[in-house]
């Protein structure tokens, strides 16, 4: 396999240096190249769990939902590792980063770091649809020295990072509600979110009044 990819080198203060490799992947060249290590009790240094079939059928907030019905932009990477040797022959050099053309072997299994619940949805949306096949994703390539730092980069991308917080989402919800409407907002969010966005404009109108109890 070979692709055209950037090669990001990131470094910490305490001397780790990363170099990460970004480049775009047909969905059905990533179902058929990756696999997930997951924990059980026969694969103890496993690290990933079983999706949540719940996030992955066709209700409000689920990324089935979302790619078949909505929005169906993933702007974030998935993230996977390669175990064995990778090669990087560079044709431009941009200063920051380098382009060039990354080729992994053909036996190279592509394990998923990142991205499990939308690499599912998309299984269920090519099964619906085959013209997802070809759909183009972003894709973050990684080769780390072990497999527990692989680990440690998926410890690290889903239990550290924060979901936005409640106040702000009730903003988000506001500025939704006022540019797309009732209708719009209960079907990407359904009645909590829309009466979350509802709720904030009460906020705001009782904020402007001097009788407010706030």
């Amino acid at each position: 396999m070979r692709v055209k990819a950037f090669k990001i080198r990131q470094w910490s203060g305490s001397g780790n240096v990363v170099d990460l490799y970004v480049t775009t992947m047909r969905c059905d060249e990533l179902l058929k190249r990756y696999a997930i290590d997951r924990w059980t009790p026969e694969n103890p240094r496993g690290y990933q769990r079983m999706p949540d079939e719940s996030r992955l059928t066709g209700r409000i907030g689920s990324p089935v939902r979302y790619i078949l019905r909505e929005l169906g932009c993933f702007p974030t990477s998935i993230l996977v590792s390669v175990r064995g040797e990778i090669s990087f022959k560079p044709l431009e050099d941009l200063g920051w980063c380098q382009l060039g053309e990354l080729e992994i072997p053909d036996d190279e299994t592509l394990w998923l770091i990142d991205g499990q619940h939308r690499v599912e949805a998309l299984k269920r949306a090519v099964m619906k649809d085959e013209r997802f096949r070809s759909y183009p994703l972003i894709v973050s390539i990684m080769a780390p020295k072990s497999v527990f730092e692989e680990m440690l980069y998926f410890y690290v991308v889903n239990k550290r990072q924060r979901s936005v917080p409640t106040d702000l989402a009730y903003r988000h919800l506001q500025r939704m509600l006022a540019e797309r409407g009732v209708k719009w907002l209960y079907e990407f969010e359904g009645v909590r979110g829309l009466r979350a966005g509802i709720a904030a404009e009460v906020v705001d109108y009782l904020n402007e009044r001097p009788d407010s109890p706030w």
